[in-house]
């Protein structure tokens, strides 16, 4: 057996022993593989392993990208044998974490965002092209649309695009709106959620969009979805057909996807990440091989998770070859891992209701405007996909925001499971927007696990609870004080380009629940600085079957850690989003992050994300944290 197959279970072999026992079999184990000498000792301020057995540590031992040893300083040097390993001492100032785990998130799509040609959105974000701050009013985000608009260059040919629209916030949006803004050049402008997309009639007419086309469509639900004569396209109509089969191919040139995607790359080292994936990974194959491009090589400072897109390859392949056509075209995605970007296997995606950005979530008791949410599964056509994929013993991830398409999953799920029982099948309610107390014990009695979207409540409390969601509801967006009392596993993640892709932020926001008015958001629901770093690490791996390879520092697993500047445990929860990031280690290889563009950094290069303006936290959120005082948890 090769040292590098041998060593997990080695060090594994190893860990029951103590004292002398265990530097006699690491001397035996150094004399048999003398590759084993390329051991680095790694020292830390505070080390926070994750492992309840041994919580904190001194020192943490590697060799050839797996942990060999944890504890003390002294007690690893007694049980190295003499000559055999270095001491770096680099770290000593700082905290030591397991690397941070991105259970959800989208590159290409958080790409094509950050190249719009404008971002005006309602918080703040960093862009390849520099700092876009928020428009919280319909008046700034006319005036900015406006200048935007007036900057266009006719001769690129293709559609200018906005993203970040969101009509709590800006206002109405139409066809007729954006034919008086700009009558003369091709529109689109994105909503925030990129569920949905308006277009003026010069951009229709230049994408070929009309009637016909639309017709065309074969799905009943995609067409319900499309709304011509006011240029607006939304979930199924949107993504099935309008985005990628008209609006992506004229605005998006592959240089500039391209130039996104390593902008992407160096921002979520930056925010420490060293495990990535995206549930509902591209079925394209060009889609899939771009992301590789850009991620997979060696020097890529993390590693990328694909796991197919189940809605797709289901409305591609089901009613044209049945079950076995969908199963064997989710096999042959498979072969597409290259290098660092590697699809998970017997996992699968499925979306269920619309998204929260939009208000297109369905919800139980409906909205207060009367307004209807969205599928973006009907519950038929979910169930009948969700069946296929268990019945062949799948993990299944589905996205759901509201508490009436979280009954329809649950059904669905307790069918399943009256009908074939499985152990461990960890099914995911992807996002967690509102889910009410049954719910809550019915997912932990049916055995599902829960990746939650903590960002939702800062950015949208406020607005919702006056709106058309309402206090009440609002109290409960995100409940994770109740899955975690409930004894559920959980995880936290961006979504990005639903929420900036920086996992301390997403402790931040679960913590403290801080609305952008300083008001707390169902104080109830408020979690432990030390379950949200679970959530970005242990329970993420878990999330996507990967607790044995990371999420904690313990011996066999992975060398994967985050460095920070200050203990997330110890630090006031409101200052968690400000702690800053030296770096990452990915399987033994130290990784300084890279600054930001036009940013300070220090004389490693390595930038101290303290008071960077990427932060979710719009202008009003940043004066009320000097306001709020801290709660007790």
């Amino acid at each position: 057996m090769g040292l590098l197959k041998a060593l997990p279970a080695l060090v594994l072999a190893l860990a029951p022993l103590q004292g002398a026992a265990q530097s006699a079999a690491l001397q035996d184990a150094f004399d048999r593989f003398p590759q084993l000498s390329d051991t680095m000792v790694y020292v830390g301020r505070e080390i926070l392993t994750l492992n309840p057995d041994a919580p904190s540590a001194e020192a943490v031992a590697v060799a050839h990208g797996r942990i060999i040893d944890v504890g003390t300083l002294d007690g690893i040097e007694d049980r190295l044998p003499v000559g055999s390993y270095a001491v770096d001492r680099r770290f000593e100032d700082k905290v030591i974490v397991p690397g941070f785990v991105e259970q959800h998130l989208h590159p290409l799509l958080g790409a094509l965002t950050m190249m719009s040609d404008a971002v005006i959105s309602i918080e703040d974000w960093q862009t390849p092209a520099g700092f876009s701050p928020l428009a919280n009013s319909e008046e700034e985000f006319r005036s900015r649309l406006s200048e935007v608009i007036a900057s266009y260059d006719a001769t690129s040919g293709r559609p200018l695009m906005v993203w970040g629209y969101h009509a709590s916030w800006h206002g109405d949006m139409n066809r007729a709106i954006l034919d008086e803004l700009a009558p003369d050049i091709p529109l689109a402008v994105w909503q925030r959620s990129t569920h949905e997309m308006f277009f003026n009639s010069v951009a229709l007419e230049q994408l070929e969009i009309t009637e016909d086309y639309i017709a065309g469509w074969p799905s009943v639900l995609a067409r319900h979805q499309a709304d011509l004569e006011n240029g607006h396209f939304l979930e199924a109509a949107f993504w099935e057909h309008v985005f990628f089969e008209k609006f992506a191919p004229a605005f998006a040139t592959i240089d500039k996807v391209m130039a996104s995607l390593e902008y992407t790359e160096d921002y979520y080292h930056r925010s420490g990440i060293t495990t990535l994936a995206e549930p509902a990974g591209p079925v394209d194959p060009k889609a899939q091989a771009l992301v590789a491009k850009a991620f997979g090589p060696d020097d890529t400072p993390f590693n990328f998770f694909f796991i197919p897109d189940g809605r797709t390859l289901g409305v591609m392949h089901l009613e044209n070859g049945g079950a076995e056509k969908v199963l064997a075209e989710t096999e042959a995605m498979l072969a597409l891992s290259d290098g660092r970007t590697q699809f998970l296997p017997g996992q699968i995606k499925l979306l269920l209701d619309g998204a929260i950005y939009s208000e297109l979530m369905i919800m139980r008791d409906g909205y207060r405007d009367g307004h209807d949410g969205q599928w973006i599964m009907t519950p038929e056509f979910f169930k009948q996909v969700f069946d296929l994929y268990w019945d062949a013993g799948f993990q299944i991830h589905i996205h759901n925001l509201g508490d009436g398409g979280l009954d329809i999953l649950l059904d669905t799920l307790e069918a399943a499971m009256q009908r074939s029982p499985r152990y461990d099948h960890r099914t995911v309610v992807v996002h967690f927007g509102y889910a009410q107390p049954d719910q809550i014990a019915r997912i932990k009695d049916l055995g599902a696990i829960v990746s939650a979207n903590a960002v939702y409540t800062p950015t949208l409390a406020d607005r919702y609870a006056e709106g058309n969601v309402g206090k009440e509801r609002t109290e409960r967006m995100v409940p994770l004080g109740d899955a975690i009392r409930a004894g559920i596993p959980f995880s936290m993640h961006s979504d990005m380009p639903m929420a900036p892709a920086e996992p301390l932020k997403y402790m931040w926001a679960a913590v403290n629940r801080i609305s952008t008015s300083g008001s707390v958001i169902g104080p109830d629901q408020r979690i432990t600085a030390e379950e949200a770093l679970k959530g970005i690490t242990l329970g993420a791996a878990y999330s996507i079957q990967m607790e044995d390879e990371i999420g904690s520092i313990e011996r066999g697993k992975l060398a994967n850690f985050t460095i920070l500047e200050e203990n997330p445990l110890t630090v006031d929860p409101m200052a968690l989003a400000d702690i800053g990031v030296w770096g990452t280690v990915l399987e033994g290889r130290v990784q300084p992050a890279p600054a930001v563009p036009g940013g300070d950094s220090d004389e490693t290069g390595a930038r101290l994300i303290i008071d960077d303006p990427e932060r979710v936290l719009d202008a009003s959120l940043r004066h009320a944290r000097s306001k709020v005082h801290h709660h007790d948890h």
